[in-house]
């Protein structure tokens, strides 16, 4: 049985502004000012987990 990921805070932020805003990546990754990278792959993440 393998164990589901759970979305963290960090996650539910990212998920808010993609929603609520309709922030493409770089405007999530300023808001938090983190590299887009990170944003982009939490996102891929999140839409392969089904939380998006």
């Amino acid at each position: 049985m393998s164990a589901v990921e759970l979305p963290s805070a960090f996650d539910e932020v990212i998920i808010r502004l993609w929603r609520s805003e309709r922030l493409d990546t770089l405007a999530i990754a300023r808001v938090l000012r983190i590299a887009e990278s990170v944003v982009a792959n939490r996102l891929a993440r999140l839409k392969d987990a089904g939380a998006l």
